[in-house]
């Protein structure tokens, strides 16, 4: 992990970002409710809230001897009796009306006492041969950080000779508390008095448990203890310390420099996703990693200030104004796992690269035309691609930036590693996502599918959209089942593999063969589901129940476009573009067994006067298809005997006729419409002239047929799913004068 800090740090420092080099004594305080005591000259204490909004820092050895904040472990007040236990229930429980916690409250202080085992040990002797030495390290501090000296020699004081003074310590803090609530009825300054006084229940312990924390501060200083220049002011005190004290210099295995190690814990910065990070640590209880003898820090020599920085360069980078920007959480391939991605551009680190790679751009079906909604997605990714770009390169402050990537994992509680880190040039990040515009777009144009969302009764046809590289992660975990009605989470592809497959690197293949065997295994009976149901009639009640069923509730479909989105690329990736598939074997297969659908289906609405079976003709034989083609050729032949027939009859029929002079009377003013059914029936009966025509060319081609390969698969898939091109008017022309 350090080397990979260390390059987030260069990137910081060509970027001409300063980054704070904080002592690491210095650590943000927990997210507690916490109670100031200011103490001043004469002993007096006057307690008061800290917002709980307030930034407060404190100085710690790791977790232990934290000061200014010090958290309290054990609930200040003991109870014994009944009594007492029913009005701590009421007072921390947060349901309850505040007037009955408050009057709860009163009632304590009138019954409980302070622990008294607990006054007398609340602060410990090592803490306090800790603050002496901090005495020592500050005591030249300037003027801005005279408060902290000031409220650790006023803290020892009360504390006493050897202690002595504890309990008269926090009985004075308690009853300063007990005045300051009586006249302060905040809701606020309530939930940090019963943190203190009675802290909360420990559900795996068993027992009652401190849950708040005071923050102590010397009263008569202009700024509070907890300012940034105080803190600041104490950081370069005590850098100055360590270096008035230098041990000699040896060389860091980082930079190469002489220097003073550090001998001390590496910093623990707190960072979101992974929490509180060790830098560094070998842990001498490991066997495995004391083979060589020696353990912690002296198993990387790393330069003290050198460590300081790698810390600030982390908080820096992670700071929360650069989410999506150069941080973000990422999904881990295994369920239930999250992991930290960090990217950026050298020089340029506040350049969107997180944006841009797991942004989906999602569309806004109530808005945009029919059709055209996902299309804008993707060009709205071209966009955003080429404004980043032109970004980059007008701002190149690195000779040759490169754009870097980090995951960090949280392995355990206390250990953090790097799972992947790679580096691109701004041209193969170019190249990159030109390749995967062409692999978004490897689909036919005319493939749409059905949406239907709450906000909009009618179903919207749209295009596949964008699906971002990172996106890969999530969206290979899904696993649908039962013909895609429910889904269930299982281990996906990684996010070094995604951005492997985006990239291009080496293993682009075989991420990619892998990938589309995932998508075909997880997602293909989801895909076969809904292009059986955008084959039905929307008039049919079977139609119509189940476009509710799996369109309104679970919202298949935009899982379905986002999947064809995926196969095009996968597709692309094995060198299979769509002006050679859509002309091959498996493609028309796929669209002819999408026709044979909309024929099955258009005579059940003229012969069985509209009952549809569960399953259409084409649906039944997919299956077969994707085993052995040959046989689902020749079954649908045998089966499509009565179909053929019943469309000849249909060619020619009253209806046929009736339907056409609603169709020549369309553009003039008419009450006649034509009703769902009958476009179901005229498309049927158009479909049905092209049997012929689309399977003659299959029979041959399929002599030579070897095997079922993914690709295969997916090609068969996506002309099930796309059907029967549009007709445009020249055809319609052709197909009318053939059909009188």
């Amino acid at each position: 992990m350090l080397n990979e800090l260390l390059q987030i740090k260069k990137g910081l420092e060509t970027a001409q970002i300063q980054i704070p080099t904080t002592h690491p004594d210095i650590k943000n305080s927990a997210k507690s409710p916490t109670i100031k005591v200011s103490l001043d000259k004469d002993k007096d204490i006057v307690v008061s809230c800290v917002a709980s909004s307030a930034a407060v820092w404190t100085l710690r050895d790791g977790n232990h001897n934290s000061f200014p904040f010090v958290q309290i472990k054990t609930p200040l007040l003991k109870i014994n009796d009944n009594t007492a236990d029913k009005l701590r229930q009421i007072a921390v429980d947060s349901k309850e009306e505040l007037h009955n916690r408050r009057n709860a409250l009163l009632q304590l202080f009138e019954c409980a006492k302070i622990d008294e085992t607990f006054s007398r040990e609340w602060v410990g002797s090592k803490m306090i041969r800790r603050l002496k030495e901090r005495l020592d390290q500050i005591a030249k501090i300037d003027s801005s950080g005279e408060i902290v000296k000031a409220t650790i020699k006023r803290f020892l004081s009360h504390c006493g000779e050897k202690r002595k003074g504890l309990p008269a310590f926090l009985d004075s803090i308690y009853q300063g508390l007990k005045a300051r609530f009586r006249k302060t009825p905040s809701q606020e300054f309530l939930e940090a008095v019963v943190a203190l006084l009675l802290g909360k229940y420990d559900q795996k312990k068993k027992k009652w448990s401190g849950a708040g924390a005071f923050l102590f501060e010397a009263a008569g200083f202009n700024v509070p203890v907890f300012d940034d220049s105080v803190k600041t002011a104490v950081s370069s005190a005590l850098s100055k310390f360590a270096e008035s004290h230098e041990q000699s210099k040896e060389t860091c295995a980082l930079t190469g420099r002489k220097c003073p190690l550090n001998t001390n814990k590496f910093p623990q910065p707190n960072v979101k996703v992974l929490g509180q990070t060790f830098l560094f640590a070998r842990n001498k209880a490991i066997p495995s990693l004391t083979r060589y003898g020696v353990t912690a820090t002296d198993s990387m020599s790393v330069g003290e200030r050198v460590a300081v920085e790698l810390a600030g360069a982390f908080s820096t980078i992670m700071a929360p104004e650069r989410e999506y920007k150069t941080w973000r959480s990422i999904p881990g391939e295994a369920p239930k796992q999250s992991d930290l991605l960090i990217a950026f551009v050298d020089g340029n680190v506040d350049a969107s690269v997180i944006e841009i790679l797991s942004d989906d751009n999602q569309w806004k079906l109530e808005e945009e035309d029919e059709g055209e909604t996902s299309s804008l997605s993707i060009q709205q990714f071209e966009d955003d691609a080429a404004q980043l770009l032109e970004l980059i390169r007008a701002k190149r402050s690195a000779l040759n930036p490169l754009v870097r990537f980090f995951v960090f994992r949280r392995v355990d509680p206390a250990n953090r590693k790097t799972v992947y880190t790679n580096a691109f040039s701004v041209n193969e990040f170019e190249r990159a996502t030109d390749t995967w515009l062409a692999g978004e777009k490897n689909l036919p144009e005319w493939l749409m599918l059905p949406v239907w969302l709450k906000k909009i009764r009618k179903g919207k046809r749209i295009r596949p959209p964008h699906i971002s590289p990172l996106k890969l992660i999530s969206f290979s975990r899904n696993v649908f089942i039962r013909r895609g009605i429910r889904s269930q989470d299982a281990g996906g592809i990684s996010a070094a593999e995604s951005l492997s497959f985006f990239f291009q690197t080496k293993s682009t293949k075989k991420v990619g063969k892998r990938l589309l065997h995932m998508i075909l295994a997880r997602r293909g009976e989801m895909l076969r589901t809904v292009a059986h149901l955008d084959h039905l009639p929307r008039s049919s009640k079977r139609g119509e129940d189940l476009q509710k069923k799996y369109n309104f509730i679970k919202e298949l479909s935009l899982e379905a476009l986002q999947t064809c989105t995926v196969l095009g690329i996968c597709l692309a990736d094995a060198g299979r573009k769509k002006e050679v598939y859509m002309k091959d074997t498996a493609f028309l297969l796929g669209r002819l067994l999408a026709s044979i659908d909309v024929v099955h289906a258009g005579y059940c609405i003229d012969v069985r006067k509209g009952e549809i079976p569960p399953t259409l003709l084409g649906n039944q034989i997919f299956p077969l298809a994707q085993r052995s083609p040959k046989k689902a050729l020749a079954t649908l032949a045998n089966r499509w005997k009565p179909y053929a027939a019943w469309a000849k009859r249909a060619e020619y029929s009253d209806k046929m006729e009736e339907i056409r002079e609603k169709i020549k009377k369309k553009d003039e003013q008419s009450d006649k419409k034509i009703s769902p059914k009958e476009w179901g029936f005229l498309k049927a009966v158009k479909q049905a002239r092209t049997f012929q025509e689309q399977a003659e060319p299959l029979k041959d081609a399929l002599k030579e047929f070897q095997s079922v390969t993914d690709e295969f698969k997916a090609e068969l898939l996506l002309g099930y799913l796309a059907g029967a091109p549009p007709i445009n008017n020249n055809e319609k022309k052709q197909q009318e004068e053939k059909s009188e």
